[in-house]
């Protein structure tokens, strides 16, 4: 490990010590500070690499070498990397019993890890269902929606820059149940309105006179829909299963002739809430 302080602006040149029958090493460079690679590279017939660009002093970095030899394989890591130690993942969420059917998992940041490997397994069919590298996020969300009545457990381990990974966590357990699922949508709104008597031009409109009712309504920023009352003698029109929202509606009449009037003002409604328009 180095940091540097008036050297910060110089192309620093690391060295090491030769290894006999090697003439490939390979140099890696690690921003600790920022959890950055910002050197692996290859070098050949010297035992020493200058850097490309400047590092900073307001950094902490890891360097690290290791040799290839004639057969092709590499030699372990320069010990100098052991100085990355990497500790064990502390879990927090979820546990237990859940109510939500996508959890976020999320475990405490463990020092030197670059990225980390999430396991979660199906306790009821065996099934591993995530094995994921999260990069150097202490959380990760799960999209598809777990099963009813089905038991999960989960781990956590930390991954060093350079590969090596730190123990895996402790197994922690959650249960999504019956209990948990989401309940019924079940809000519904009643809207009712007056036959109008005239027309636009101030004629008389009577009710034998109209073809049908034209409602439209609309969720927050959803598609408009639209439903037709086509029984004129109707002046309510009940919607049933809308989930939570703002919603506005407006309605507007359509004689036997086809001349249809203008719509009416947006009527507005935030759900849940028992209303009746």
């Amino acid at each position: 490990m180095f940091s540097l302080t008036s050297l910060a602006a110089e192309l620093l040149t690391l060295e090491w010590n030769e290894v006999e029958g090697t003439s490939h090493y390979q140099v890696v460079v690690y921003n600790l500070s920022d959890k950055e690679l910002i050197t692996n590279q290859i070098v050949k017939n010297t035992t020493s690499y200058k850097l490309q660009e400047a590092l900073s002093s307001d950094n902490i970095y890891y360097w690290t070498v290791r040799a290839q030899n004639p057969a092709g394989p590499y030699n372990p890591w320069a010990q100098i990397i052991q100085n990355l130690f990497l500790g064990t993942p502390e879990l927090t969420l979820p546990e237990g019993m859940i109510d939500i059917v996508s959890p976020v998992f999320q475990w405490q940041v463990v020092q030197n890890a670059q990225t980390y490997r999430i396991i979660v397994q199906d306790i009821n069919t065996q099934k591993l269902i995530v094995n994921q590298l999260t990069g150097d996020m202490n959380y990760y969300v799960h999209m598809p929606l777990f099963d009813l009545n089905h038991s999960y457990r989960w781990m956590v381990r930390a991954q060093r820059f350079d590969g090596e990974y730190g123990e895996y966590s402790e197994w922690s357990y959650f249960e999504f149940t019956d209990e948990s699922s989401p309940s019924p949508v079940t809000n519904t709104v009643t809207l009712t309105w007056a036959v109008p008597e005239s027309r636009v031009d101030g004629s008389l409109l009577e009710q034998g006179d109209i073809s049908q009712y034209i409602v439209v309504y609309q969720k927050e920023q959803d598609v408009i829909k639209e439903i037709t009352v086509e029984d004129a003698h109707l002046t309510e029109l009940t919607l049933d299963n809308l989930s939570d929202g703002d919603y506005q509606f407006k309605i507007r009449v359509v004689d036997k002739m086809d001349l249809a009037s203008d719509f009416s003002e947006w009527a507005r409604i935030t759900l849940p809430r028992g209303i009746k328009y």
